[in-house]
């Protein structure tokens, strides 16, 4: 398993790779419930996302949160939604 090196830099915004299981190409076709997903996190964390592109098997994006030690924790949370009602 590979070692990741985060960085914790306030104020900042970081960019992001989200790529399905497999490449199963999913997200286009359950759009809806992707942008639920991402409703539901913003309950929970404050973060605002810069730009983003969703394509069939994975997403790229940039975000700004407001916690810089929540990141990790969004992403979580977008990821575990999105499975959880698929």
């Amino acid at each position: 398993m590979a070692k990741y090196k985060r960085l914790f830099l306030q104020g900042y915004s970081y960019f992001f790779t989200i790529v399905t299981h497999r490449r199963e190409p999913i997200l286009i076709d359950n759009i809806e419930l992707l942008r639920e997903s991402f409703r539901e996190s913003k309950q929970f964390f404050d973060y605002s996302i810069d730009a983003i592109v969703i394509l069939p098997d994975h997403l790229h994006m940039i975000l700004s949160p407001k916690n810089v030690e929540e990141y990790p924790r969004i992403i979580k949370a977008i990821k575990y939604n999105f499975s959880k009602k698929l």
